[in-house]
Order: C-alpha cells, then structure tokens, then sequence
C-alpha cells in the first residue's frame, strides 16, 4: 500500500538524474550529425544538460558531469553580455516566449573569449507552461559576423549595422580608433604583449561606451556606433586614451551618420578612416572628425598615386625633363643648365611637383624615376655637348635616394653608360635634407667625388648645415636660395648675407650659384657681388629640350636673337646708377646672421635666476621649443622644474670654455658642452 508514495518520493528525488541520463543519450546521438554541441533546459530544475562535446570548449565542466544551473552558466558568459542572457531566460521561464535565439560571448577553456550563437524552442505542458527545452551552440554560425580573436564584431557586421541606422535616419557617430605604431610595438616588446594589447583596447573601448558594440576593422583598429552628440565621441575618446595611458597611444577618427549623404555603410566608413589618417598624419595621439575637404585631397592624392604607379609600369609615361638655363654671371654665356621632372596625368594633367614628388618618395617609387631622370638628362647633355663640349647638366637627388643602399655605384654606372664626362654632372642635394648631417652619407659623397661627379647644396641658407660640414663632404657648389635673391638691391641684410656666403664658398674653393632671379635690379646687385653661376626667370623658366635649344643654340631662330638682345639689355642697365642702399649693416645683425645659420646648438642664459635670454634655431628644432624668453633654462633645456643638479654655473668664467659631455634624457641625445660666463 505505501508502494506508490515511495515511488513518487523516488522519482522527484532523482529527476534531475533520470532525465540527464536519458537527454545525454539523445544529445550524444545529434552530436554525431555536426559540430555544434547541443542542450537540454529543464524548466522544473532550471538546470541544463549539454551533451558531452560541451567539455571541449568550455571549463566549467568535468569528466563526470555535463549540466548546470542557469547560474553556473551565467559565470562563463562575457559579463557585458549576461544581463542579456539572463532577460532572455526570464522571458521563456515566463512563458512570454518559446523560441530562444541569442548571441553572446563566453569564456573556452584558454581563457578567450568566444562568440557563439545559442538557439532553441521550449515544450509547453497542458496548462501552458514551459516544461523543457532542446536547442544547440554553435561557432560557426557566427564566424562571418565575429573576431574570435578579440571577441569584438567584424567588419561585415558593422557594414550591416551601418546600413540599418542609415536607413533608418539614426543620429549619431562612427567612431574608428587605431593603436599608433603596433608594429613598433610588437618588435620592442613582442607579439604575445601586443596581442593583448589588441585584447585590452577591445574591451576598453566597450567600458568606455557603456557597453555600445565594439567591431574590429582591421588589424589595430576598432570602431563603435555612438548615437549622442560629438561632445559624447570627444569624452569617450579621451577616457580611452586615459585607460590605455602608459600602455600605448590612440589615434582616432569619427564621421556623423546623416551629415553626409553617403550611398552605402562602405563609404560612411572610409570617411572615417580618412579621419584616422588624417589624425596619424598630424602627430597621432589625437582625434579628428571628418573634413570633407580633407577627403577630397587625399582622394586625389589617391588617384594621382594610381597614375604615377601606372605611368612607371608603361615605361615612364607621362614623365618629362625640363630645363632651365645656367648662365656664368660675369658673362651671361650659357654654362648648363638643371633638369627638373614634370608630371602629366590622364586624369588631372600638368601636376605640380609639390605634389606630386612627395608621393614619390613616399611610395618609394622615386627610386626608379629618380633613374630615368639621371638617364634621360645625361642624354640630352650629351646632345648639346656637340654645341658646348664643357656643357653641364643639374640633376636633384632625393634623400630617399641616397638612402637606397648601392646608389653610389648606380649613378656612377649611369654616367659611364652615357659617354659623357663625370665632372659635366651635378647632383644637388637640398640643405634642409636631415641625411646631410649624417656619417651615412660620406661613404657616397666620396665615390662620387672619386668618380669627379660634382656635388651641390641646393637651397643653401634655409636649413641648419654649417660651412664646417659641407667642408667634410667636399661640396663644390652651393645655391643661394630665391628667398635671399629676392629684391637684394632693396636689402641691406641680404646684401650682407650674400656677400658673406660667396666670400666663404670662395676660400673653401666652392662655386656659388644664385638661383631665382626674376629682375634686372637683382641681376645689377649680384654682378656686384661676384657669384659664379646664376639662374631664374630672368634668362629663362624651365622649358622643354626642343625650347631650349631654339634658345641658345639655334642662331636663327627668332627666340635666340630675342635673348641675345635681352642680355645685351641688362649690360645697358647695369651702367646706369646702381641702387643705393640706405644703411649700414650693424655688428648686432651679423652676429644674429652667424648664430641663426649655426647648426649647433647655441644658448644664454642667466647664472643666478636660470632665466633663458637666447636659444638659435638649432636649438629651437633639437628641443621643440618655439617660445622660449622668460622660460627657465632647466625647464626648457632639460625639462625640469627645478635647477639642474649637474648645473656648471658655480664652475664657469670669463677667461676659457668650461668643456664637458651630457646625456640629455629630455631629447634623447648626447651632447659635448662648451660653457663660459659673460661679462
């Protein structure tokens, strides 16, 4: 009689086990059609039974047991995701729904962080509550949607999105931010420090939104969805820096959703790329909302880029020389003249060299151009030899060119190639060019010297060389700059400057070429200082090979009796009464002309209140310091806010150079000091 309550009491007892041994025989078998892992939910118990393939991914279970309360499972979810879980389960233990389709992360055995997707349909009793449910997880049903690497969405999920908000008119930011200099990063401290780098800039980036979605859009970069107000992007971006301080630098770029009328997510999302180049072009470490502007210049740099690739691939097409004159300046007779590189494009046609050089150099194709000029000069300067056999042709050598291992012999081999005499060629080298300064570059200037090609500073007096150094690197030739010749007749300064240049190059046996003359009362004024070589408008702009000769060796032609004329012209004036300039040069000025073309670093400051009185140039550029009066020498110099411990002040007099060496952490360079106290 007391049978049946015994057997009631059994089965409550052991209701959990009796099911989980009856559903992992089920689920093992469904396990074996595919390589999803499958679950039974027990709606009574609240307890799922997953089948045995569950071990292999996740750590919460052992060799004896494969089920869990919803509790248990909640602890290996991504906690960004749980409230989500467990709003889902509510609604099926209510009754509210039967269906169960979610997407969310969990934690495998090894500690990353999974994305799966976890569906499912419940069985309802007779009254309508739900008594179980059977449903499976799956990886690979999310592996076109997810970054498994980071746990963070992919591309084609953003694209997704993107086209749901704009669609739907959604305000609101698209956010990308990128790690700066990731490469630099993993070479100093390895891969496995900046894979969780990359980790850490995921997770950090979905704190600093509150949980907003987070996709990875390529290797280093992130980008999230924020619908508020620009100022909401600007402070999540900054709380992201700050989390990440110490670790690495961001660099961000954001675009509204509905500013722009934009046919697709695809281009939505390269504007706010562009706003991250145009970020990491500017210093990185910063955040830049799109300009539209901006887009539209890099988009043709873009496109101009294309071309110049094209144009290298089809034989040089659409490069072309053209040359401009350089005339003796006692004389006005032809010397030579430099081959400068111009730049056809299908697209945009003549293309200005300040555009289109720098994409050269950047893309390393100047290389293979910086070849073809050198080639392509030498032969025409082998042509018109056989009307001036001393004639001399100027080629501009970029500093990515000298930084091309084997460039020496390459241009040697050039010239030899060619049939024309070593010394006929110049290769200018621009001042401002940091190479100039180096030991590198000497092993260069030397073979070609042994080879008698000549070497010029072009640009000479707006960069930072001293005479000192192009003395070690036995320049033959420096070019004074437009920016000196301009309006010399009306500039006592310049005057001065020009003069003193020429008098120097003359006792180091260099040849001085003033380029950028534009008018007779610039001619009249350095005729006067003696100059050997000069070049500009005045004679002739850059024009083609054909224009050039028509010029100076086609006596019959009407432009050469026109310049003959001309030329006679300026002897005519140069005899009527010469500008007179208005003043003396002072001492003051010629001391700040010396310290200002100095390339050491030369400063004043006080000995007793540490006030800073002068800092040149060099200085200024070594130390990236712009303004400089009333600073402190220790905060300026060395970045400190108290005097400097090693300060030499005490040790200083009026009679020698106190001389001694420094490693300035400030900057990140060693320095040999000469200090002595002024009267």
């Amino acid at each position: 009689m007391n049978s049946e309550p015994v057997c009631k009491k059994m089965s409550k007892e052991y209701r959990s086990i009796l099911i989980g041994e009856a559903y992992r025989n089920i689920l093992g078998f469904l396990n074996e059609t595919t390589d999803d892992s499958f679950f039974f939910f027990d709606f009574k118990v609240s307890t799922f039974y997953f089948s045995d393939r569950i071990r292999e991914k996740v750590p919460l279970f052992t060799d004896d047991r494969t089920c869990c309360t919803i509790e248990e499972w909640k602890s290996v979810i991504y906690p960004q995701d749980a409230s989500g879980f467990l709003a889902g389960m509510r609604k099926l233990q209510g009754g509210r729904t039967r269906t169960y389709d979610m997407e969310y992360r969990i934690f495998n055995r090894t500690g990353d962080i999974v994305w799966i997707s976890s569906r499912g349909k419940s069985m309802l009793d007779e009254r309508g509550e739900p008594l179980w449910m059977i449903g499976s997880i799956s990886e690979k049903a999310l592996a076109n949607k997810a970054d498994q690497f980071t746990g963070t969405f992919n591309m084609v999920s953003l694209k997704n999105e993107l086209e749901k908000l704009l669609q739907e008119g959604q305000n609101g930011y698209l956010l990308v931010a990128g790690i700066d200099e990731l490469k630099t990063i993993n070479i100093k401290k390895g891969w496995e420090y900046g894979n969780a780098l990359l980790k850490l800039v995921a997770r950090y980036l979905e704190d600093a939104t509150d949980g907003n979605r987070v996709y990875r859009v390529n290797g280093d970069c992130f980008a999230t969805i924020i619908e508020e107000e620009s100022q909401v992007v600007e402070t999540v971006f900054f709380r992201l820096q700050q989390y990440l301080n110490g670790q690495c630098t961001l660099s961000g770029g954001a675009v509204p959703l509905q500013k722009y009328t934009v046919p697709d997510a695809g281009t939505l999302f390269q504007y706010a790329e562009n706003s991250l180049d145009c970020a990491k072009a500017q210093g990185k470490n910063r955040l830049n909302f799109f300009s539209a502007e901006d887009y539209e210049k890099n988009l043709a740099a873009l496109e101009l880029k294309e071309d110049l690739y094209q144009s290298v691939r089809m034989g040089f097409q659409g490069f072309s020389l053209a040359y401009q004159p350089q005339v003796y300046a006692n004389t006005l007779e032809l010397y030579g003249a430099e081959a400068l590189l111009r730049f056809y494009s299908p697209r945009c046609g003549n293309v200005s060299p300040a555009e289109f050089i720098p994409i050269l150099e950047e893309t390393g194709l100047i290389t293979c151009v910086g070849m073809w000029v050198l080639e392509t000069a030498l032969k025409q300067c082998k042509k018109w030899q056989k009307h001036i056999p001393q004639f001399h042709i100027s080629i501009n050598m970029s500093c990515c060119q000298l930084e091309k291992k084997g460039i020496a012999t390459d241009v040697i081999s050039c010239v030899n190639r060619s049939g024309i005499s070593p010394s006929s060629l110049t290769l200018e080298i621009t001042e401002s060019m940091s190479l100039l300064s180096e030991p590198s570059v000497d092993d260069a200037f030397s073979a070609w010297k042994q080879a008698r090609i000549r070497i010029s500073v072009d640009d000479f007096g707006t960069g930072y060389s001293n005479l000192g150094r192009l003395k070690e690197l036995d320049i033959n030739e420096i070019k004074i700059d437009r920016c000196f010749v301009k309006e010399v007749q009306n500039s006592v300064y310049n005057h001065r400057l020009i003069s003193n240049m020429i008098e120097l190059a003359n006792s180091q046996d260099m040849t001085v070429c003033c380029e950028g003359i534009e008018t007779v009362d610039e001619l009249i004024s350095l005729k006067e200082l003696k100059p050997t070589l000069l070049q500009g408008y005045l004679f002739s702009k850059p024009c083609t090979a054909e224009q050039f000769e028509e010029l100076y060796f086609d006596k019959e032609s009407t432009k050469f009796q026109e310049r003959l004329v001309r030329e006679r012209s300026f002897f005519v004036d140069e005899i009527e009464e010469k500008p007179q300039l208005q003043k003396e040069i002072t001492e003051e000025e010629i001391a700040q002309t010396i310290l200002e073309a100095e390339n050491d670093i030369i400063y004043v400051s006080d000995v007793e209140t540490y006030e800073l009185y002068y800092l040149n140039p060099a200085g200024q550029k070594a130390l990236d310091v712009k303004e400089y009066l009333g600073k402190k020498c220790y905060k300026a110099l060395q970045g400190k806010d108290a005097p400097c411990e090693f300060c030499t002040s005490h040790l200083l007099n009026e009679d020698s150079f106190y001389v001694w060496e420094l490693q300035n952490n400030y900057c990140g360079h060693r320095y040999l000091l000469r200090d002595k106290l002024l009267s």
